[in-house]
């Protein structure tokens, strides 16, 4: 019969095993020093499991694993998560490790986003015009009296203008070649470089 305060087989295996606390393994190694019943029993445990690990190796050894991975993968089906889940893995990822990314993309948008409502908006085509808008206006002519041509300057709201160049009433009307005023003007002939010169 054995003595109550020995140490259990539950305890012994443990402590082979290095799963007891400090605490705990301090005092059963005090009671080992001290009892041979302990000491013996904690031996042929270990005795034991040093005979399973050399017959679990042996048996190992003499199997043929050269096909067993390729034979594992061949069981397996692939399988294609839906897009909601693969969306929702990606958001997690890049909102995990990627927040400077996630935060300027969204700035851009947002960027954006204001951009575009705050550019005033063209025309639509079809649409009524403003009646309230009055077309361009003539705010001021200049001419040069010693031309026979006279520019007309049309300013407009929006600060363009727009140049006619008219007959001066007062004056002959140009026309290019026919007039006595204008001299043709032919121009000199080239001069071809002799030999050796450039």
């Amino acid at each position: 019969m054995s003595d109550p305060h020995c140490t259990s087989v539950q305890e012994l295996s443990a402590h082979l095993d290095g799963e007891l606390s400090v605490s705990a393994r301090v005092a059963l190694e005090a009671h080992l020093a001290g009892c041979p019943a302990c000491r013996a029993r904690l031996a042929e445990l270990r005795a034991v499991g040093v005979a399973l690990r050399r017959r679990f190796e042996t048996q190992a050894e003499a199997r043929d694993f050269s096909g067993f991975a390729a034979s594992v993968l061949a069981r397996l089906q692939p399988y294609r998560p839906p897009l909601a889940e693969r969306l929702s893995v990606a958001w997690e990822e890049w909102k995990t490790h990627r927040p400077g990314t996630v935060l300027g993309g969204l700035g851009l948008i947002a960027a954006a986003v204001v951009a575009v409502l705050l550019l005033p908006q063209p025309p639509r085509p079809g649409a009524v015009a403003d009646t309230g808008r009055q077309g361009p206006s003539l705010e001021a002519v200049s001419t040069d009296e010693q031309s026979h041509i006279a520019p007309v300057v049309l300013k407009t709201e929006g600060g363009d203008a727009i140049i006619w160049l008219v007959d001066h009433p007062d004056r002959p009307s140009l026309s290019l070649g026919t007039d006595a005023s204008v001299p043709e003007v032919t121009p000199p002939a080239a001069v071809r470089p002799k030999g050796g010169q450039l």
